[in-house]
């Protein structure tokens, strides 16, 4: 029995390059290419139909589909930005009271002081 003076990691590393190298041979030819492609033609395909067929399905049960919940996160949003523009405004607005009865406060004041 033969024992081999390179380490396991060097074995391990060699033998994936080799692979990589084979891998590449074999995949790196036209009919391949043109097989994968049309493979993936074919998936792509079959996926267009499957969702189409997925949006029907949610039609006839009444479900939202995708683009429906998008549009309802969409709008959920700009309502929340509105929202918060409301709530800016309304404390800017409550701020300005404050200081108008401040104000008033301080003439019920100097009104006071010159009723003699």
């Amino acid at each position: 029995m033969q024992i081999s003076s390179k380490s396991p990691c060097e074995f391990y590393k060699k033998l994936e390059d080799e692979l990589n190298r084979k891998l590449y041979s074999l995949t790196n030819s036209l009919p391949f290419i043109t097989m994968a492609g049309k493979a993936l033609d074919q998936h792509l395909d079959m996926i267009a139909v499957i969702r189409k067929l997925t949006v029907q399905s949610l039609a006839l049960m009444d479900y939202p589909s995708r683009d429906d919940v998008a549009d309802i996160a969409k709008r959920i949003i700009r309502i929340e930005e509105r929202l918060d523009g409301l709530d800016e405004c309304l404390y800017l607005t409550l701020v300005e009271v404050e200081e108008y009865r401040n104000q008033i406060g301080k003439f019920i004041n100097e009104i006071g002081e010159l009723d003699i």
